[in-house]
């Protein structure tokens, strides 16, 4: 079993204290499966026409709103987990409950990626050394794969941080 889905946190009793502590969790999308080599190849596969289908529904999205509508679109509908982590907070599309961050979300897809959108931006996409790598040619991407533009003037003036993602498909 995935060693995040074996532990949830929560704050510490006194030892002699016996009685139970309820853990309440905001659950957008249960946690069924994990990221697998066989998924990763299925997300993938599947971002064309979800992309496609995102396209269509005539929804306005921000560059990283599309992205993170894709993913957690696809890990959704497969059980799998998403964490995201921004200058602010992490989400998890199971996470302890606050109600300053989750009261106002439904518990859907979609309300999760409202949530993280309140203060997830492009520059979060990239996260040097945990997420982002560096391709020495185009051939190298993948559908799903996203391309972060960082290099241009308005990247390099922000410190080389990426300011629009793009999704390959």
């Amino acid at each position: 079993m995935n060693r995040s889905r074996e532990s949830i946190w929560a704050p510490l009793t006194r030892k002699q204290d016996e009685s139970p502590y309820t853990c309440k969790l905001k659950v957008y999308w249960k946690t069924t499966n994990e990221w697998t080599h066989a998924e990763i190849q299925a997300y993938r596969s599947a971002i064309p026409q979800l992309a496609e289908n995102a396209r269509a529904s005539d929804r306005k999205f921000t560059c990283e709103d599309f992205a993170l509508q894709l993913l957690c679109q696809f890990a959704s509908k497969h059980g799998l987990p998403v964490k995201l982590m921004d200058g602010v907070r992490e989400y998890r599309n199971m996470d302890m409950y606050d109600p300053d961050y989750h009261e106002n979300y439904p518990q859907t897809s979609r309300g999760f990626v409202a949530m993280a959108m309140a203060s997830f931006g492009a520059p979060d996409v990239q996260r040097n050394g945990i997420n982002t790598i560096r391709l020495s040619d185009p051939s190298e991407l993948l559908p799903g794969d996203l391309l972060g533009l960082a290099l241009d003037a308005k990247g390099r003036a922000s410190g080389k941080r990426a300011h629009h993602v793009q999704v390959v498909v």
